[in-house]
């Protein structure tokens, strides 16, 4: 019997990176980095609990991490909007670099 592996299954498996939460594996993420527009975008979010999706803590600490992503890439934007769980996608668009946030000012 052949198995077939559908594209989205194999793109998850050969491009992701994992997202460790204290000492476990919570998450696996692809991404890209659009330099037209100087972007981090999230292509896909992956989590091994789907329970983490309703969790406050990990919201924060999944924002804070792709804020963290986008400083150290010298991006100046995060494109969060393929996040399907609704308060992961809030938190990240809530960030900083997030192009739905609001604009800080230098006063």
């Amino acid at each position: 019997m052949v198995h077939h592996t559908f594209p989205s299954e194999s793109h998850r498996q050969a491009y992701t990176l994992p997202i460790l939460w204290g000492d476990r594996l919570v998450a696996r993420f692809d991404r890209k980095l659009d330099r037209t527009t100087n972007t981090f975008v999230v292509l896909g979010l992956w989590l091994e609990d789907e329970a983490l999706g309703l969790d406050e803590a990990f919201a924060e600490a999944l924002a804070g991490g792709f804020a963290s992503f986008v400083k150290f890439l010298g991006a100046s934007k995060l494109d969060a909007t393929a996040i399907r769980e609704p308060l992961l996608r809030q938190r990240a668009c809530a960030s900083e670099h997030s192009p739905s946030s609001p604009k800080q000012s230098d006063d």
